[in-house]
């Protein structure tokens, strides 16, 4: 099915809209008094791999440091029990290291012979519900839901290649732009060390809801097949005020059906191959 960059735009907008603003229909603000503000900013470890069927080796691998700012609000370390909520909005960017291969046969290059970077920038907005019960004084469980989007450009440059067929030296790229609603739920546990500090453990599976990836190299759209995968997270609350979050994030994706598209002025089958993400990351924050 055939959608225009519109219509996906419009879905991820209008989902990440509703987390901010659909809470006030039901008489809760995000923005309310019994949650506190708060600020972040940390760096992670990128890797994307993509595997195709004729191939032993990865056909696309990338790593590297991506860079997050966060701002949002939530009441997890002031709720002695009851009802968690928070919201959270993340600006990302970064350029990680590219080894994979050009789509066009003409080149006659093969897998993994083109070096270069990759520059990812990306915007993320999701909203929480909860609920906290106390085993004791000091420890409590956590059950948590959480629904978001988030939308990211990557753009593909590759070093300076030499092109037998055309003896001389040439760089590709490709630019494509992703967006996707996605589910989380999890569980955490809580242990209250001194009135003012807190640890957090927090693990459960991020479920894609939705994911739209369109490329310049056949100007198609293509959807990769959602994958349920795992997340997990570690938080010192050092003080009330402060707190330092470590956190990996695991994302799979199926093959895509294939479209078909042009490239140059020959028409050719395009697809996503199936692909694995990961971000572990450590972060610095503060309320206020």
């Amino acid at each position: 099915m055939k959608i225009t960059f519109c219509t996906a735009l419009a879905a991820t907008l209008t989902t990440a809209g509703v987390l901010l603003s659909g809470v006030a229909s039901a008489g809760e603000n995000p923005f309310s008094a019994s949650t506190r503000n708060y600020a972040s900013a940390g760096v992670e470890y990128f890797k994307w791999d993509e595997t195709v069927d004729n191939l032993d080796r990865k056909y696309v691998q990338e790593h590297g440091p991506r860079f997050r700012v966060n701002t949002g609000a939530n009441n997890y370390v002031d709720a002695r029990r009851g009802t968690l909520k928070g919201w959270e909005m993340s600006l990302m960017a970064g350029a990680v290291s590219y080894r994979g291969g050009a789509l066009d046969p003409q080149y006659n290059l093969p897998p993994g012979s083109l070096k270069g970077e990759t520059w990812y920038t990306g915007y993320s907005a999701d909203m929480t519900r909860g609920y906290r019960m106390r085993a004791s004084e000091n420890v409590s469980f956590d059950l948590k839901g959480s629904l978001g989007a988030q939308a990211w450009l990557r753009n593909i440059r590759s070093d300076d290649v030499y092109v037998a067929s055309e003896q001389r030296t040439r760089r590709f790229g490709a630019v494509e732009v992703s967006l996707q609603p996605y589910a989380k739920a999890g569980a955490g546990v809580n242990w209250q060390m001194t009135p003012a500090s807190q640890v957090s453990l927090e693990g459960g599976a991020l479920y894609p809801i939705q994911t739209w990836t369109h490329s310049n190299a056949g100007d198609v759209w293509l959807q990769p097949k959602s994958r349920l995968s795992p997340y997990a997270a570690l938080t010192w609350n050092v003080t009330r005020d402060v707190f330092v979050k470590a956190y990996y994030v695991h994302q799979k994706y199926g093959k895509s059906d294939t479209e078909r598209g042009m490239l140059g002025d020959k028409a050719m089958n395009f697809y996503q191959p199936a692909t694995t993400t990961s971000s572990a990351g450590l972060e610095f924050g503060f309320y206020y």
